[in-house]
């Protein structure tokens, strides 16, 4: 379930995770057309895992940026 949050940002809850444990979140995005797009590497968003350590510790919260490339090569997608 999405959680709108006031700064236009989104939460998404995925519950308790375990060592080892993994899940998948998808997320469809609206990017210009090849035709429109400079070559390279384009920033998409931030990613923050965040999460309280079992037995106890100060909450960690870890952010990465997301990026794409546009390609008409369906072998890179492929591959990637």
């Amino acid at each position: 379930m999405l959680e709108p949050q006031p700064d236009g940002s989104v939460r998404v809850p995925i519950g308790s995770l375990y060592a080892g444990e993994t899940r998948s979140l998808t997320v469809r995005v609206r990017v210009p057309t090849l035709a429109s797009a400079t070559p390279g590497p384009r920033p998409l968003g931030t990613v923050r895992l965040a999460y309280e350590p079992m037995g106890g510790g100060a909450p960690v919260e870890r952010d990465a940026r997301v990026t794409y490339e546009l390609t008409p090569s369906a072998e890179r997608v492929e591959a990637a």
